[in-house]
């Protein structure tokens, strides 16, 4: 088989992969704006992702005597565009759904240069006593 042939076979097997990794983005979402969400349910989401991801490419090797493409190529396009469409769907949920995130050019204060009130009250408790004091089991 020629390079052109592989190249056309990756190219498909990359949209086909970019072409899940987005209906996993939309379940994934789906999955977020739902009123109950707890660990049980985003472990399942993700768990379901990865079945959704595994039969994808369970499906181009099934299809591989059916499509005129080398399997190799197809293959590796399509874990490349599921990857690459996870990454990027899950960057953009993150983008959308949390207000949190600064948008670029914003200046986030740190702890060292915050201003805090006044009337903060500000304790600190002097550390009087080296390590190796307080610790029993240093040197024996």
């Amino acid at each position: 088989m020629s390079i052109g042939q592989y190249l056309l076979g990756g190219a498909a097997g990359l949209a086909f992969g970019l072409l899940v990794a987005a209906g996993n983005t939309l379940l994934t979402r789906r999955s977020l704006q739902r009123a109950k969400q707890n660990t049980a349910s985003v472990m399942g989401t993700s768990g379901l992702r990865q079945v959704i991801n595994l039969a994808a490419l369970v499906l181009v090797y099934l299809l591989r005597n059916v499509l005129p493409l080398p399997l190799a190529g197809t293959l590796i396009g399509t874990a490349v565009g599921l990857s690459g469409g996870s990454i990027a769907g899950v960057w953009i949920l993150a983008r959308r759904m949390d207000d949190t995130i600064p948008a670029e050019g914003v200046e986030v204060p740190d702890a060292e240069t915050i201003e805090l009130p006044a009337d903060a009250a500000q304790e600190q408790m002097p550390d009087t006593e080296p390590a190796d004091e307080r610790r029993d089991d240093t040197n024996g």
